[in-house]
């Protein structure tokens, strides 16, 4: 999987999901990603929320969010949120549900109405140009898979909410 701001390729199905300021829940201070400038968030170098940070800091150079670069996965880096070593977190909503049914913490998540407009958190899975048969039949099964719904109820299955875009 190729995530960040590239040109989607022309042979390939894009995923893609939303982001969400997430804060501890005791946090009343923070409630929009304009009020992370000067604020510890959490990303992994090249990870789509380390992106999606680049780029907000590079288009708000006045109050730039303090990104703090780390090899935890998003499970431990709210797990830090929580005790406090970050101030928020952004990611999607599965990591918030996954560590508050594990550890029992609880978030405030705050929707990024303009983020699309900052980054567009876009992935692709990447098949070999040559191996077009693997290509379109994944990409035929994942069609009607959206189109009868199941893909839909696989998402709520397995992450708690449906987060198959509907375009």
């Amino acid at each position: 999987i190729v995530s960040g701001s590239m040109k989607a390729p022309a042979y390939t199905l894009t995923v893609r999901w939303q982001f969400f300021v997430i804060t501890a829940e005791g946090n009343t201070e923070i409630k929009t990603v304009e009020d992370l400038g000067g604020k510890k968030v959490p990303a992994g170098a090249g990870r789509a929320n380390a992106l999606f940070m680049e780029s907000y800091n590079e288009q708000h150079r006045d109050n730039p969010i303090d990104i703090q670069y780390t090899d935890a996965d998003a499970s431990a880096a709210l797990i830090d949120l929580n005790n406090g070593r970050y101030d928020a977190c952004i990611y999607n909503t599965t990591y918030v549900s996954g560590v508050t049914q594990e550890y029992g913490y609880n978030f405030n998540v705050y929707d990024i109405p303009n983020a699309d407009d900052i980054e567009k958190p876009e992935a692709w899975l990447l098949f070999s140009k040559t191996n077009t048969d693997l290509r379109d039949f994944f990409d035929e099964q994942i069609a009607a898979m959206k189109e009868d719904g199941s893909l839909s109820e696989l998402s709520v299955k397995y992450f708690g909410e449906d987060y198959i875009p509907k375009n």
